[in-house]
């Protein structure tokens, strides 16, 4: 097929859920034989992506703008415009990216999480992007749900698996600490996780918090290497987020969580939006806000969490099991 993956989201200068779906998608479809051509959100100064998009087997054509939020869909309209020839697919990695591209190529929407957690009501922007789409491709059965609670699921709906590498490089030795990847928000339950740690007798290690009470270790924001590099020398990953007041708001699905897994890193997370998905054979904890931390630590005295996650993860998700999702659902 003949693809582009419109994206705001791209690495080097972006970091988070999108901008690794983004990258490992991209990546899943040229391995595969696609030819493709990233249209990303540019950043800074061209010089430094340059280099990064130069060593990458698919194209990147970076995009510049003002005010994202509000003209995304006009800006990938006009950097697209004329470029996109005869293909076989449009693929946004979030639906307001789509919304000025014309209806003459088959179009797939992505959905991750707060594009469409975080509404009430569908806005009309988003029924006309999916009344124009071939097909959408939430990452959780839960966004999958959300996108129906919204009136959305006009269009075929395929639940897309994370285009992981499965062949990450596990560490020779794990400690006893935990790990928390999540912007220092209030919806991503940072306060849990520390009061989990806290309750194991663990330290903690921060990703995206660039501080922390004590027992814990606030490292910032981290490249996507150096962040995998932490979460696989841990003895677990902990993500715990919670909805707003009204509900909304709920976690999409957990990216870190799978990418820990194929490090052999178990997770403990809680019912909260897709994250139950993502945790898979790790432990969800009914009360994050009251952890029993002897529990905790029993359950991750089983020396074989990390392998079970391993097996479980390469079972439900990676480049492979993605494309052939997104090819079922394209030729169905």
């Amino acid at each position: 097929m003949k693809v582009a993956l419109l994206t705001l989201d791209f690495p080097p200068g972006f970091i988070g859920g999108v901008s690794a779906w983004s990258m490992d998608m991209a990546t899943a479809l040229s391995a595969a034989g696609h030819e493709l051509t990233v249209f990303a959100k540019a950043t800074g100064n061209p010089e430094d992506t340059a280099k990064h998009d130069a060593a990458l087997p698919f194209s990147v054509r970076r995009v510049w703008g003002r005010s994202w939020s509000k003209y995304a869909g006009w800006w990938m309209a006009m950097a697209t415009y004329g470029r996109l020839g005869k293909l076989d697919l449009v693929l946004a990695a979030t639906w307001p990216l789509a919304t000025q591209i014309s209806g003459a190529h088959p179009l797939a929407i992505a959905f991750h999480g707060s594009e469409i957690t975080t509404l009430k009501t569908a806005p009309s922007a988003l029924k006309a992007v999916i009344s124009k789409s071939k097909i959408c491709l939430p990452v959780s059965q839960f966004l999958a749900q959300d996108l129906d609670r919204l009136g959305c699921a006009t269009a075929p709906v395929t639940v897309l698996p994370m285009p992981l590498n499965l062949d990450t490089v596990q560490a020779k030795t794990r400690g006893d600490a935990l790990v928390c990847v999540a912007r220092p928000t209030e919806r991503k339950g940072i306060d849990r996780a520390i009061a989990i740690a806290k309750s194991t007798g663990r330290t903690l290690h921060l990703v995206g918090p660039d501080q922390g009470p004590e027992g814990t270790i606030a490292h910032g924001v981290l490249p996507r290497h150096q962040a995998l590099e932490i979460i696989g020398q841990s003895a677990a990953i902990v993500l715990t987020p919670r909805t707003t007041p009204d509900g909304l708001g709920g976690e999409g699905l957990g990216l870190c969580l799978l990418e820990a897994a194929a490090m052999g890193v178990p997770a403990l997370g809680c019912a909260t939006g897709g994250v139950p998905e993502a945790v898979g054979v790790g432990l969800v904890l009914s009360a994050p806000d009251t952890p029993n931390g002897a529990a905790i630590n029993r359950w991750l005295a089983d020396g074989q969490r990390g392998e079970q996650a391993r097996i479980w993860v390469a079972e439900h998700h990676g480049a492979a099991r993605a494309i052939a999702a997104l090819d079922a659902a394209l030729n169905s």
